[in-house]
């Protein structure tokens, strides 16, 4: 019961929809850093690194979001440990090259 017994095909989620869901992911991350008094932005061509990083037509969302933990969260998460960015804070996210800046 409660099963599917033929094969579903998935198409693949192109840049376009990773973008988009960069754009979720963030919003779930910012709402995390509200708790802190903490904001997050990002710039549009942080975003797009994101989604090259994280484009990987055959594994879905799943290297995005591997992408963002990497590049954005665990980084963001180190300096807020070492009290790096004090509350009320809005912390910058831009694109330096290929690496990723944070500016607060």
């Amino acid at each position: 019961m409660n099963r599917i017994d033929d094969v579903v095909v998935f198409r693949s989620l192109t840049k376009v929809d990773l973008r988009k869901i960069v754009d979720i992911q963030l919003r779930r991350l910012d709402k995390l850093l509200s708790d802190r008094q903490v904001k997050l932005e990002l710039s549009e061509e942080a975003k797009l690194r994101l989604v090259d990083l994280g484009y990987e037509p055959a594994l879905g969302a799943r290297p995005l979001r591997r992408a963002i933990l990497k590049q954005v969260q665990d980084p963001l998460a180190e300096a807020l440990l070492g009290n790096k960015y004090a509350g009320g804070t809005s912390i910058k996210v831009g694109l330096e090259g290929e690496r990723f800046t944070f500016t607060g």
